[in-house]
């Protein structure tokens, strides 16, 4: 598309991501989510726009994960933004309320939703899965999801509830919940939610007798419904610009006690230095 038709803010670092390099992979990804796969009802509708747009952002991450990543920063700082009358941007909903998201306070609700909250809970899903995953791609695990719905659900329709139940059978014992393999933490509090959380350490000890370093904190989940559950990476600094991730843990409620063997020589400890969870900006 010609600069000169891309609008008013067609000259932002987003638009020129999402003209030059997202669109056309994002249309094209839609033979497979959305077309070759449907969805079910107007509240599984949000999964075409998501596994479209996050299939494309995959197909140019690789060569370009600057643009990658300003997708996902445009996305989490437009959700966090404001409506004329004060409220987030989030506030207009979950994915699955589908075309309902539309309203007189956001107007634009859907596209905001479906696109942007949509795409940062397949990048969670997707991020979820990496750390457990031990094989030379750490992908495999979520391609090999992708590959079983579309073997399942070619020329057929596909619920939220099914996109869950496939990723659960994938779900590595590390991420069970409360010692279930389920996924319902997940798709309850994120998927059927709004939250753009905040997370904090505080009561940090660290006990360096022996070979082994045990360290004691508390995870703090803020500006979060009481019943949300994160899984949120931990990482052990040994120097600056050298971070090793520990462990994922679960952030229930406002508060989280934990303690986890970290290697010797660890600075602090540092939560999801990679960004991978939709927290607020």
């Amino acid at each position: 598309m010609p600069e000169q038709a891309r609008g008013p803010a067609g000259g932002s670092e987003f638009n020129r991501v999402l003209f030059d390099r997202l669109m056309v992979p994002h249309e094209t990804a839609h033979q497979w989510w959305g077309d070759s796969v449907y969805w079910t009802t107007y509240r599984d509708k949000w999964i075409s726009e998501a596994l479209a747009n996050y299939s494309a952002m995959l197909s140019i991450e690789q060569n370009s994960p600057k643009d990658f990543r300003t997708v996902l920063d445009f996305y989490r700082q437009h959700l966090a933004a404001k409506n004329p009358e004060g409220r987030p941007n989030r506030d207009a909903g979950p994915v699955t309320l589908g075309h309902r998201l539309n309203s007189s306070f956001f107007p634009d609700g859907w596209n905001l939703i479906a696109y942007g909250r949509g795409t940062w809970l397949m990048h969670m899903l997707r991020e979820l899965f990496r750390e457990g995953d031990h094989s030379s791609d750490p992908d495999t695990t979520l391609f090999s999801v992708l590959r079983g719905l579309q073997h399942d659900y070619a020329g057929k329709q596909m619920s939220t509830t099914d996109m869950q139940h496939a990723f659960e059978r994938a779900l590595p014992k590390s991420l069970y919940y409360e010692g279930k393999p389920s996924l319902s933490w997940f798709f309850d509090g994120w998927v059927n939610g709004t939250a753009m959380p905040r997370y904090e350490l505080t009561d940090v000890h660290f006990n360096r007798r022996g070979a082994a370093v045990r360290v004691s904190a508390k995870l703090l989940q803020k500006d979060a419904p009481a019943e949300l559950v994160t899984a949120v990476p931990i990482y052990a600094e040994l120097a600056k610009g050298d971070s090793r991730f520990i462990a994922r843990v679960f952030a229930d409620g406002e508060e989280t006690a934990f303690t986890l063997t970290v290697p010797a020589g660890t600075k602090k400890l540092l939560i999801d230095p990679r960004g991978t969870i939709l927290t607020s900006p």
